[in-house]
């Protein structure tokens, strides 16, 4: 009876380090995901920092492709300088200044231009290259602009801000 207690307390303690093992890797494998996750956090803020996203609830968006200066932005009322290509939603181009090699110059916020540019270009820092999308309300609305851009079309415009001044 004696060895019989001796073998199954032996057997306890096997059992007991293969149990402890087993635990000290999960907490291992615990601790890598946790690392892991904690990257991934921290990526995807930088990433959100770096591109400006921006959302309204229409789904007007700005996109920063190439960051600018991130110090100078210009204010409602500065001329601005930019060169832009404008796509439909399928990819189909339907007007470039650059493809006319000459900038387009507005007056921001003073209505000169569809809204989704005047607030958009607004968040654009000097140099910054975004993707400025433009639901319908922030574009050519309900009736669009005859030849050209359909009724309530989506518009995505690829921006490059290139100067401006009071």
């Amino acid at each position: 009876m004696y060895d019989i207690l001796i073998k199954l307390k032996t057997q306890i303690r096997q059992y007991d380090k293969k149990i402890i093992y087993i635990i000290q890797k999960i907490i291992q494998n615990l601790n890598k995901m946790n690392k892991l996750l904690q990257t991934a956090i921290t990526r995807s803020t930088f990433f959100a920092k770096q591109s400006r996203f921006s959302t309204t609830p229409d789904q007007f968006s700005v996109v920063t492709k190439k960051a600018g200066d991130n110090t100078n932005y210009p204010k409602n009322g500065d001329k601005v300088t930019v060169h832009y290509v404008g796509t439909f939603t399928d990819g189909k181009k339907f007007d470039s200044s650059r493809d006319r090699n000459q900038p387009f110059q507005f007056i921001l916020g003073a209505g000169q231009v569809i809204r989704g540019w005047d607030e958009g270009v607004g968040k654009l820092s000097l140099g910054e290259v975004a993707t400025i999308t433009c639901p319908y309300q922030y574009a050519y609305g309900e009736r669009g602009y005859p030849g050209v851009i359909p009724p309530k079309a989506t518009l995505l415009f690829e921006v490059e801000l290139l100067s401006f001044k009071k």
